[in-house]
């Protein structure tokens, strides 16, 4: 059975250096809350190995921003004007910082570790208004709002919350 440290200790240098190289943006740690939308996320399935004739461990990393923030994220990447920005370009960026923030996460929980990651697929949450334990706010960029929080991660192992 893998064991995660504190998600707080991983998730947010880890975070912080994604954010600061893809984005030149920094998090800021917020905790537990709630995100407004409407809500754009990615997730990304991942295998943990484990010893010969154990089963590996199996779960999932999930990301979940503000469309506010997702469109952002997405001009300052490509770059272009917010308002030029696809719905399609911002579900890519946001799958794409998913893939790389998980690889980050998992790295750092379990170093030396091998572990999978599948395709990462985006969805959009049930309702717009979504309850995380891990959450942050975004600054930098043309218009960082240090006052919203824009960012949740979740990261679960199968059969454990």
């Amino acid at each position: 059975m893998t064991s995660f440290p504190a998600v707080r200790e991983v998730v947010e240098p880890a975070l912080a250096e994604v954010l600061e190289a893809m984005y030149f943006f920094t998090p800021e740690w917020r905790g537990i809350g709630q995100l407004e939308g409407p809500l754009q996320g990615a997730a990304v399935k991942f295998l943990v190995s484990a010893p010969a004739g154990q089963e590996p461990d199996a779960g999932e990393f999930r990301l979940i921003v503000t469309q506010r923030l997702a469109t952002r994220m997405a001009a300052e990447f490509l770059p272009a004007e917010p308002e030029d920005v696809t719905p399609a370009e911002s579900e890519s960026m946001i799958a794409e910082l998913a893939n790389v923030v998980s690889g980050a996460v998992l790295s750092a929980c379990m170093p030396g570790v091998e572990f999978q990651l599948a395709i990462p697929r985006t969805f959009r949450p049930v309702s717009d208004s979504e309850v995380f334990n891990c959450g942050f706010a975004v600054l930098g960029g043309a218009a960082g709002r240090p006052e919203l929080t824009e960012l949740a991660v979740d990261v679960r192992l199968d059969g454990h919350s």
